[in-house]
């Protein structure tokens, strides 16, 4: 049964409540932000939740440390970053002023005040969800059509939602016209990976909108033979609460044994049970009603360093692994297979493509303890590898991250996908401007495509 907890709140003092304070990597927890409309899914206040919620100790990992350090930014709070991570860059890679709004201004509760909350946790580890069928690789190319036909390599990922507005992501395998709802665009090319953000607006408050996708006129999203119900962007409505579901520190590894074993029956491969999967398992059955509104995923979406068995493989026949940095990631192209590998699974694609997310990075995005001290950034740096790392882990940040964070208005008035798409490719721009990020501290983060 889950357990909840109402209260009232003073704004300032947001979910100052004791909470069972040990890892919930394995749960999930929901807020309900009710009594004010919100302006927006992604708001003011999104790092300061997102510091709360780490700082009450909801979801932690063995290093990280209650005390703060001297070299704390003012962002990093507890648990954002972590003790010491000034030279992580989140004020730089945040504040993306040439998107001329920082995440700290994405009005999550705009000017209005929180009332009350309602925290669930469930105890997924305890409950029992169905087994779907093995996954299976969901390219989207419907058979008998010729190779030339686009396919849809990963998403839809529905991002921001609003009450009138709202952007879909997805990855393509070429250049294509996409879809939804209506509205067109064409694709941009990073590293000669193809992607698109589509705005969509005119949408009506608090409406459900059943949606496909369609790469060059030909459906290629939902899959024909899916076990989940089809893809839903729902808006917001003035005077509706707002559920929240946040997480963080999730692997990409397969939901079968030995992986959803716990550590002390396989201290290898053991990583229990996965939440987002029993997430999804959880709202195939339920009302629409139910779901949350927002999915805030808040550091480790991908882990740079460890686990992902397929793309571990793929490093392994790309360029072997005898020499630094092994098997952990290495540049832009094996970050786009972990992405691939970490929401790639039909469970997690239609919870992806049915609830918005919010998503900010932490560590082991890019390498674990990152940007602990300037003795380890320093000897980080001296290594030839770190700088494909580094830029390769920004970059492919800001494209299957970073840009869905934003709205359809604040992108359009910044001209972010009029720039992409101007380039025939933006690789080399993202990589310059994921130096400047990593070794500047202005926060000049698309200039390079300017």
């Amino acid at each position: 049964m889950a357990e909840a907890v109402d209260l009232v709140v003073d704004r300032g003092v947001l979910l100052d409540v004791e909470v069972l304070g040990r890892d919930v990597r394995l749960g999930l927890v929901v807020v309900v932000v009710a009594d004010e409309v919100l302006d927006g899914v992604v708001g003011e206040e999104l790092p300061e939740l997102v510091a709360e919620l780490r700082g009450q100790c909801l979801v932690v990992r063995d290093h990280q440390r209650g005390a703060l350090d001297p070299l704390d930014g003012r962002r990093h709070r507890e648990g954002l970053a972590g003790a010491g991570r000034t030279q992580q860059r989140l004020e730089p890679l945040l504040r993306l002023d040439p998107l001329g709004e920082t995440l700290n201004r994405l009005w999550l509760v705009g000017r209005r005040r929180v009332g009350r909350i309602e925290l669930e946790l469930w105890h997924l580890i305890e409950r029992s969800c169905r087994r779907l069928p093995e996954n299976r690789e969901l390219q989207g190319r419907r058979p008998g059509y010729p190779a030339s036909m686009p396919g849809l390599l990963l998403g839809p990922l529905l991002r921001y939602v609003g009450e009138t507005e709202a952007t879909v992501w997805v990855e393509t395998d070429g250049p294509c016209e996409v879809e939804i709802l209506g509205r067109r665009d064409r694709t941009f090319c990073v590293e000669g990976h193809h992607y698109a953000l589509v705005c969509l607006d005119g949408l009506e408050p608090g409406s459900s909108y059943e949606y496909e996708v369609k790469l060059d006129d030909e459906r290629v999203w939902p899959p024909a033979e899916s076990g989940f119900p089809p893809s839903r962007l729902r808006t917001l409505a003035r005077e509706a609460p707002l559920r929240i579901v946040f997480g963080s520190c999730r692997v990409a590894v397969p939901h079968i044994p030995p992986y959803t074993l716990t550590k002390d029956e396989d201290p290898e491969h053991g990583r229990e049970i996965d939440a987002l999967y029993a997430l999804a398992i959880r709202m195939k059955e339920q009302p629409a009603e139910e779901w949350p509104h927002l999915l805030l995923m808040i550091g480790d979406q991908v882990y740079a360093d460890e686990d992902a068995p397929r793309t571990r493989e793929f490093i392994r026949e790309r360029r072997g692994t005898e020499g630094d940095p092994g098997e952990e990631v290495a540049d832009f192209e094996e970050y786009t297979h972990l992405y691939r590998e970490t929401w790639g699974e039909e469970p997690i694609r239609w919870l992806l493509s049915t609830v918005p997310s919010a998503m900010i990075f932490d560590d082991h995005d890019i390498h674990d303890d990152w940007n602990t001290s300037i003795s380890w950034l320093e000897e980080m740096r001296a290594k030839p590898w770190w700088d494909r790392r580094i830029t390769g882990g920004l970059a492919s940040y800001w494209v299957y991250q970073g840009l869905g964070n934003f709205s359809p208005h604040q992108i359009a008035d910044q001209g972010v996908l009029d720039h992409l798409k101007s380039h025939p490719d933006s690789g080399r721009a993202l990589h310059e401007w994921a130096r400047d990020v990593d070794w500047g501290s202005d926060g000049q983060a698309l200039e390079p495509l300017a």
